[in-house]
């Protein structure tokens, strides 16, 4: 069974980085060299920074570096308390309003297969360069994005009850996606996301 957990992640000081929008970028395989040279120009602590920082001599090392002096001067800092992340991407297709609302955690490693199926193969090399990166900076700075079966929406219902709240960030991005987070802290809302989504099939 799938087992997940709240913890204590890091955020920007939006007071001090500057606006969400100027700081968030699409996922690194999906960036092209110009891409990643828009996002470098949006703001010196845009994430690309750290996630995609090719051409810079040992860019793992200079990703692990900056990882700590955002931190040391406040730019980023570690949540006081464990939570569930809820995140919430808005956006348009074909002239039609959508919405994907989903939650971020800790996830239990596992053996393939067992309760998370994978739906793709992936390559010895991204495979590699992403494991370099964590070792070197110690930090993970995306997530694994998995599906599961929510039939009875429980799941859904209970993060809709916390997006009525205001949120910690929000932002649009240069495709028109606005990109809301909030935390959840409910004790008793993330015992039961908790439950429920071990008893439920993953496809990541």
């Amino acid at each position: 069974m799938a087992i997940i957990k709240p913890f204590r992640g890091f955020r920007y000081d939006l007071k001090k980085a500057g606006s969400f929008a100027s700081l968030i970028s699409p996922p690194y395989d999906v960036l092209s060299e110009a891409d990643r040279q828009k996002f470098y120009a949006k703001s010196p602590y845009n994430i690309v920074r750290l996630i995609l920082g090719r051409g810079i001599g040992d860019w793992y090392k200079h990703s692990a570096g900056l990882w700590t002096k955002w931190q040391k001067s406040g730019l980023i800092a570690q949540d006081q308390e464990e939570c569930l992340y809820i995140y919430r991407q808005d956006f348009t297709v074909a002239g039609r309003r959508y919405d994907r609302t989903g939650f971020i955690a800790l996830l239990e490693l596992e053996e393939p297969g067992k309760s998370i199926l994978p739906h793709e193969k992936t390559f010895p090399g991204p495979v590699d360069d992403r494991f370099k990166l964590l070792k070197t900076a110690r930090a993970d700075f995306g997530q694994i994005l998995l599906i599961y079966d929510d039939k009875n929406m429980v799941i859904d219902k209970l993060l809709q009850m916390q997006t009525r709240k205001k949120p910690k960030a929000a932002g649009e991005d240069d495709y028109g996606i606005k990109h809301t987070l909030w935390l959840l802290h409910d004790k008793n809302a993330v015992a039961r996301i908790k439950a429920y989504v071990s008893c439920l099939p993953w496809v990541s």
